[in-house]
């Protein structure tokens, strides 16, 4: 609790992306926690007289917790449909036909807990997806096949135990942990960071139960590949995007519960705005039947003497023999004064 109340003691540094660079008094352990972390993927940091220490965001939008410092960072656009671009961006469909309970002034963070909230409640409604998994276990009795070699490893000289393999049909999948894992980062990450009760009861009420279900302690954003959808998993496709975003900045190690270290939860905006005109246009070619082959951000030979040198246009759109390219921009729309 010393820690909470020592960490509310230092009001947000509200940011804008690219905005205005703000005044901060950065400790050594936060200095640490802002290398360690790679936060410089998000803020620039500049001494200038006195040694003066100031921040400002780049492109992204969200939270970031130090040891003594919360930073919110909100979108360059501020009454741009975020609510919508997020729709679009992850694909979702199904879990959104209720509306959130979002509110002019929330964070930008908040869209997105509210999205992986409700894809949460569509998948428990569901029925959680189980399979069968290999497991390896040092035994007292035979079960499956022995792992000879495991078995000489392991239990020299133990003659009451047998290394064996064997599968289990069980709740505790890859799926299963990589939510179990973005409950785990949301919770005690926000032990840093103030936000709503309507969060924080949920949020721990679907991590208690998934108390069967192991944690991802190392990489979880690498897990995602492994993951192959059937019609028997296919209904875990849209919260895993969300998982994966949230997770994707994820270090190595998850924080401990009384841990110091940063906390992030950040989305790049220019790659959600790029997303989400990839949503939109996916989702009109497949209800009008218009035919279009849309290629996204694939490198592409215009000139045969230079292949080594892709360009990478946004998009590529084409039918039959035609094609055009479209770049994406993020800008906020200026308006023109007439002379």
């Amino acid at each position: 609790m010393k820690k909470n109340n020592q960490l509310l003691a230092n009001p947000p540094i509200e940011l804008v992306e690219y905005g205005d660079k703000k005044k901060i008094e950065l400790t050594d352990p936060e200095a640490k926690i802002f290398e360690d972390k790679n936060f410089s993927k998000y803020l620039t940091l500049t001494y200038e007289r006195n040694n003066e220490c100031f921040v400002r965001a780049k492109n992204c939008a969200g939270i970031l917790a130090l040891g003594e410092h919360i930073i919110k960072i909100s979108p360059k656009i501020p009454n741009a449909n975020y609510y919508g671009m997020l729709k679009y961006a992850l694909q979702l469909g199904k879990v959104l036909k209720d509306p959130i309970p979002i509110k002019k002034d929330s964070d930008f963070w908040q869209y997105l807990v509210w999205f992986f909230l409700k894809s949460l409640e569509f998948l428990f409604k569901r029925n959680l997806y189980s399979n069968y998994v290999e497991i390896e276990e040092n035994l007292n009795l035979v079960r499956g096949k022995i792992d000879f070699t495991q078995h000489l490893l392991h239990n020299f000289n133990r003659p009451d135990k047998i290394y064996c393999r064997f599968t289990e049909f069980t709740m505790n999948v890859l799926e299963n942990q990589l939510i179990k894992t973005t409950l785990h980062k949301l919770i005690y990450g926000f032990q840093l960071v103030p936000f709503p009760v309507d969060i924080k009861k949920p949020l721990r009420r679907f991590y208690d139960e998934l108390g069967f279900v192991d944690l991802i302690l190392t990489n979880p954003k690498l897990s995602f590949n492994s993951i192959i959808y059937t019609r028997l998993n296919n209904h875990y496709k849209e919260i895993l995007q969300i998982c994966e975003l949230i997770l994707r900045e994820q270090s190595s190690e998850l924080a401990k519960r009384d841990s110091k270290s940063g906390f992030e939860l950040i989305v790049d905006t220019d790659e959600l705005f790029e997303n989400f005109i990839n949503g939109m246009l996916n989702q009109r070619n497949r209800k009008e039947k218009l035919g279009l082959k849309i290629i996204y951000q694939k490198g592409v030979h215009w000139d045969e003497l230079e292949k080594k040198k892709p360009h990478i246009p946004d998009f590529r759109i084409k039918k039959g023999q035609n094609e055009i390219i479209l770049d994406t921009k993020y800008y906020e729309e200026k308006e023109t004064k007439e002379e």
